[in-house]
């Protein structure tokens, strides 16, 4: 098991992430054992420990605390969408003295990396158009289809011929999307 020093009060609220006045309610309060150096006051590490037991198997104790909106925006998500994964139990949230709720940095880079790596592998069942399909589906010129996937507004796949095909999924999503724009 990892030993955890005895931490300065500023040092343990950059590691919780909460401003250093918190920490010290939370001594006041008796949540966090602490001693008075002529430095200031120190956090026991047994305490920190404690504290933060709820952390998960191999988790590092300087792995940083991460406010609710931070982790939803390193994931690109809405507030309601870092619920579903924590419901799902993708992310696991540590719960501080006063109820507010921390992510883990690391869980969090781990969960926006794979998030990454499974937007971009293509399905098995998605069935690959090339660019006269697309065309034909937006009433458009080939050449158009060309333009808007240098624009990054479709994502094209390159064929082991270098020729572009893209997923029908993301073609049809972009198709309603771009009905609905026109329509409202």
């Amino acid at each position: 098991m990892e030993a955890l020093k005895d931490q300065p009060v500023s040092r343990a609220a950059v590691r919780f992430g909460v401003p250093a006045t918190t920490v010290q309610s939370w001594i006041d309060q008796g949540h966090l054992a602490a001693y008075r150096t002529d430095g200031g006051w120190m956090v026991y590490g047994n305490d920190i420990r404690t504290l933060f037991g709820q952390r998960p198997e191999g988790a590092s104790w300087k792995d940083p605390l991460l406010t609710a909106d931070d982790a939803a925006f390193r994931l690109k998500l809405a507030g309601a969408e870092l619920d579903q994964l924590m419901q799902a139990g993708e992310v696991q949230p540590v719960r501080l003295p006063d109820g507010q709720l921390r992510f883990l940095g690391s869980e969090i880079e781990r969960t926006a990396l794979d998030a990454a790596v499974e937007a971009a592998r293509p399905r098995a069942l998605d069935r690959l158009l090339t660019p006269a399909e697309v065309a034909e589906l937006f009433a458009v010129h080939p050449d158009r289809v060309g333009v808007w996937a240098r624009a990054g507004l479709l994502h094209a796949i390159r064929s082991p011929g270098h020729e572009r095909r893209f997923l029908e999924a993301e073609v049809l999503a972009l198709r309603r999307q771009m009905t609905s724009t026109k329509t409202e």
